[in-house]
């Protein structure tokens, strides 16, 4: 069995989200998120080649938009997001998100 490579370990969840950049976007389904970046449902994806924003909705906690690149699609099932733009401000909220995710209290 292969060895984990991820740096940060993913919370699986399904969450509504939506990607964008300077050409178009679209709603989408957020199934993973980690500190490091995300796994997107949906049939459409930004070029890898562009800088996108990905927004999650997070219940109560509210959306929160993060910068980044695709860095691997899968035809019709979904993209890897990884978060390029991740100040410390950012980090600190995003890592409270993951927590409550972890917990079911989002």
């Amino acid at each position: 069995m292969g060895q984990e490579r991820r740096k940060y370990p993913r919370v699986t969840v399904p969450i509504d989200g939506q990607w964008r950049n300077a050409s178009t976007g679209s709603f989408c389904r957020v199934l993973n998120v980690s500190l490091g970046g995300c796994f997107v449902k949906s049939l459409s994806a930004p070029s890898s080649t562009d800088m996108s924003t990905m927004t999650m909705y997070f219940g109560k906690h509210g959306p929160m938009s993060i910068k980044g690149k695709v860095v691997h699609a899968e035809p019709k099932a979904g993209f890897g997001f990884e978060f390029t733009h991740l100040d410390r401000e950012l980090r600190i909220q995003l890592g409270q998100h993951l927590e409550s995710l972890k917990t079911g209290k989002y």
